[in-house]
């Protein structure tokens, strides 16, 4: 479900309007809701919609979940905030 003005968000955040993605990445994958279902994302200081993002459910989240804790069980590398990622 999409209303009239979602259909006129403009990504300002992003130089690379390509680069946005309306999307939960799970298990490797750039995913939408199951429902299809999306939500506004606002700037709370002035109302205005910077983008939109998956209503994801429960049942999305259980296997964004049990995708974290397999790469976990498998060895994924996880750094600490305090490591240099270079």
């Amino acid at each position: 479900m999409q209303s009239d003005k979602a259909q006129s968000v403009k990504v300002q955040s992003v130089k690379d309007s390509a680069l946005f993605r309306p999307f939960a990445y799970i298990d490797g994958n750039w995913v939408a809701a199951d429902s299809g279902e999306q939500i506004d994302v606002d700037n709370p200081a002035n109302g205005e919609i910077l983008g939109r993002m998956p209503r994801l459910g429960r049942v999305e989240t259980e296997r964004a979940i049990e995708a974290a804790e397999a790469a976990c069980r498998d060895g994924a590398i996880i750094l600490r905030w305090s490591e240099p990622t270079s």
